[in-house]
């Protein structure tokens, strides 16, 4: 058997490492604990603080406290719900989520009254 040898130049040698050593894209993350109460913009609420358009916000639990949206201003810059367990986010009285990408899952959104979501088309349906 025969064995062909494999032979890089030197710049091929430099593209790959650099392709090795390239940061990933990573973003700052806050999972939802429901510690304090049910309030989306209570700080004690996330492990990490509450969610910005810069922020991860992860919803999988429903316990002790699921997650609600009662006012303007809920932004995440992916969210998602029920990744990695069962959740449940509700969006009500007035309340708005803005979310560049929403992250599908075993999860339940609820919406009741003047209420809005803002996620890439077609990424949401809501049963009323």
């Amino acid at each position: 058997m025969k064995r062909k040898a494999i032979q890089f130049s030197a710049s091929a040698g430099a593209l790959i490492a650099i392709a090795l050593l390239a940061p990933t894209e990573t973003h700052a993350q806050t999972n939802w604990t429901g510690t304090i109460s049910t309030d989306w913009f209570a700080a004690g609420n996330w492990n990490a603080g509450i969610p910005t358009a810069a922020t991860d916000a992860n919803i999988n639990t429903a316990t002790p406290n699921a997650t609600v949206v009662g006012a303007a201003g809920a932004t995440a810059l992916n969210l998602a719900v029920g990744a990695t367990g069962t959740a449940l986010l509700t969006i009500q009285n007035g309340g708005t989520v803005t979310n560049l990408s929403l992250v599908p899952a075993r999860s339940r959104l609820q919406t009741a009254g003047r209420s809005s979501t803002t996620p890439p088309s077609g990424l949401i349906s809501a049963v009323r």
